[in-house]
């Protein structure tokens, strides 16, 4: 549900003690408006006028529980750690159980419920203090256990004698989320909540039960008394500070009046929600207390709402007006997909924007929008933006694209018909504007399980789409430098990884585990032998040749050793050949060097601060490394690390890719791109034709995992 985003920050304020007055009070209610930014500020202030041991304590736990919303875990930590090592009884217990808080973001379940335990036996005699720990065991109880973690919260609030509103809300919203089961609890602690707050006067926290009430009746299908608790919220947030409450709202109002056909009341909806998500963006936490992310549950839908009302209006205008309503969706899409980046890499400020550039001559940049019933194209050339809409589904669309990506990933053998199915609805409908404009490059904005299609396999039926066109791919045009590169030969950082040391000590136990198989013992031996890239030094020799520059091979390919050459050299490529994963967050990624796993964070570390004395990175191959199985999100890894290494763009693998393949596709990109005659994607589609020509490894298991992403010239 959606208000689940607030309940860190209502558990939070139910858990703090009494506070003395500003700065602390200040923070905390900066918090609970959603302005964490401040929040930190005002809560640092505090810890540093604190006059005494036990108020620093409290201050410091504060501010460990907003550095928290912020995402700033290890800091969050340290506050939070001090101030529950320099209490005790209840108020020790509220800081471990923001301490379990902290740790199942960091997923780790099993001490979150240690935290938890040992906070409810300090609290033994803190009925508010004990109703929110049996509230955060409740989420990581099943079934009936979690039902009864809430019955006992209620009954410890109904023995408090004064509980403040913002703890009713709290528990009436975790009611909420066991359905039918616990719907009497909820409905009588919502209301407490809301004659509180009433009583109280307190115009934030009304917007907030206004919020949670009106979810509460939307998900009943009571859908009157939804648009009545909505209007409420809406005409007392002229009164608050905008938070997320607010913004849920408006999202609300939005669905709720689209589904009558007011669309023009849902589209204004649709429209003030953005806007609200784009000034508090940078203080919605990555991911909610329940592990799920923002970007999924709660900005997706609601950049997706709006590109829906937009694309709604457009059929009924003018053709210059239809004109100016397809760049906002392409702007509402763009603006998506930043979110999503940010949300991949766990880091609202490192995704900026660049610059907006003209589209090329001879380039077309392709946004499909997966809908539930339908996917929508945006293509935008040099004459202007067009949108086509295919009746294919988004649960049909996922399958047929599943298909195609498992099916080339196993074998050189199969997946033909997927691959004539996606071009149908992908590329078929746009042929008339590719050959009228004469375009040459094709480039893709994916949304959705697309980043997983390798798009030069889509097949018309006689051949296949890099037969026609070079194809690149982008996070999103707003996000990419579309600068040429500089002119002059290109000086390479080569490294590559045939036989791994050290590092296989390294590797998580799940993705040691997935290459030995199943039931099999780890030992550093066998993952040393199924490791072994043997092309890896052929391919380097190769790439060393065509480009000049600096060589490391195995043991001399160190995390220290790469660290020292890059930051001492000027490289305008870096050309990686070595064993890497991206996973479904930056978290779960890396590169294997040598000796240690190269993180895409100590990445950023290696590569990005040598930004500013350094010439910048034209191109970051990554040749050996993979996308996740099946996980949509895995490809934005390869973007991530671009970004995290100043690149303007990088070159990837969507699967593992065939020794000899991968030895000859960079052996003939390079030398492309040495003529300097080329792009990018160009270079590319040429290594590839080649192999494509070649009866040994015409299929695209061979030749199609290789992707540009991001600057394509």
């Amino acid at each position: 549900m959606r208000w689940t985003a607030l309940l860190l920050l209502l558990a939070a304020c139910a858990n703090a003690p009494q506070r003395a007055a500003d700065p602390l009070a200040e923070g905390i209610a900066l918090r609970n408006q959603g302005q964490i930014r401040l929040s930190v500020d005002a809560l640092t202030m505090a810890k540093a006028r604190a006059p005494d041991d036990r108020a620093r304590a409290v201050a410091s736990g504060e501010l460990g529980v907003s550095l928290m919303a912020a995402r700033r875990l290890a800091e969050a930590r340290r506050e939070l750690d001090a101030a529950a090592a320099s209490l005790d009884g209840a108020d020790r217990a509220r800081y471990l159980v923001d301490l379990a808080n902290l740790e199942m973001l960091e997923h780790q379940p099993d001490a979150a419920r240690d935290r938890l335990r040992e906070a409810r036996t300090l609290a033994a005699a803190d009925p508010l203090t004990r109703a929110t720990i049996d509230l955060q065991l409740a989420r990581l109880a099943d079934g009936n256990e979690r039902v009864a973690l809430v019955e006992s919260a209620s009954k410890s609030l109904d023995a408090a004698r004064s509980v403040p509103a913002r703890q009713h809300l709290a528990l009436g919203a975790r009611a909420l989320e066991q359905g039918s089961l616990a719907l009497e609890i909820a409905d009588r602690h919502l209301a407490l909540a809301h004659d509180a707050a009433l009583a109280s006067g307190d115009v934030a926290l009304l917007v907030e039960v206004d919020d949670v009430l009106s979810q509460r009746y939307e998900d009943a299908d009571r859908f009157d008394e939804a648009s009545r608790f909505v209007a409420e919220g809406l005409g007392r947030s002229a009164e608050a500070t905008p938070g997320l409450a607010h913004v849920h709202l408006l999202w609300r109002q939005g669905r709720l009046a689209s589904r009558e056909h007011r669309y023009e009341l849902a589209r204004a909806s649709y429209l003030r929600a953005v806007a609200e998500v784009e000034a508090l963006r940078p203080d919605i936490p990555i991911e909610y207390e329940d592990g799920n992310s923002s970007f999924r549950r709660t900005l997706a839908p609601i950049y997706l709402g709006l590109a829906e009302q937009l694309l709604r209006q457009a059929p009924s205008q003018s053709a210059a007006e239809q004109q100016g309503t397809l760049q906002r969706v392409r702007n509402v899409v763009e603006l998506l997909k930043q979110t999503e980046l940010q949300d991949y890499l766990g880091d609202r400020c490192i995704v900026a924007a660049e610059t907006a550039a003209g589209v090329v001559e001879g380039t077309a940049i392709l946004y499909p929008i997966i809908f539930a019933d339908r996917l929508e194209m945006l293509v935008e050339t040099r004459r202007g933006i067009t949108r086509f809409s295919t009746a294919v589904t988004a649960r049909t669309l996922t399958r047929t694209a599943n298909e195609m990506a498992s099916t080339f990933r196993a074998a050189p053998r199969g997946g033909m018909g997927a691959a004539r199915e996606l071009y149908d609805w992908l590329v078929r409908p746009l042929e008339p504007i590719l050959q009228g404009e004469s375009i040459d490059t094709l480039v893709i904005v994916p949304d959705g399980v697309l980043r997983l299609v390798p798009f030069a396999a889509l097949h018309d039926g006689k051949g296949y789409l890099v037969e026609k066109l070079a194809v690149a791919t982008v996070p999103g045009l707003s996000m990419t430098n579309v600068a040429p590169s500089a002119p002059g030969p290109a000086t390479a950082l080569v490294a590559g990884l045939s036989e791994p040391g050290p590092v296989v000590d390294k590797l998580p136990a799940g993705v040691a585990q997935t290459i030995l198989g199943p039931g099999t013992s780890r030992s550093p031996t066998k993952l040393r032998e199924a490791l072994s890239l043997p092309g890896v030094k052929r391919e380097v020799d190769g790439v060393a040749r065509t480009l000049s520059g600096e060589t490391l091979m195995d043991s001399a390919f160190t995390a220290k050793q790469f660290e020292r050459r890059f930051t001492e050299g000027r490289y305008r490529v870096v050309h990686i050949a070595s064993h890497g994963v991206f996973g479904g967050s930056a978290s779960a990624s890396f590169i294997m060097t040598y000796d240690e796993l190269l993180t895409m964070d100590r990445l950023q570390g290696m590569l990005g601060e040598s930004a500013g004395r350094n010439a910048a990175i034209d191109l970051l191959t990554l040749s050996a490394c993979e996308t996740a199985e099946g996980d949509d999100r895995s490809p934005l890894g390869i973007s991530g690390a671009a970004l995290k290494a100043h690149a303007k763009s990088a070159v990837g693998t969507l699967w593992p890719v065939e020794d000899t393949a991968a030895e000859k596709v960079m052996q003939s990109f390079y030398e492309g791109l040495r003529a300097g005659k080329q792009t990018k994607a160009r270079a590319l589609r040429d290594a590839q034709l080649k192999l494509l020509r070649d009866p040994r490894y015409e299929h695209p298991f061979f030749w199609a995992p290789f992707i540009v992403v991001g600057n394509w010239l």
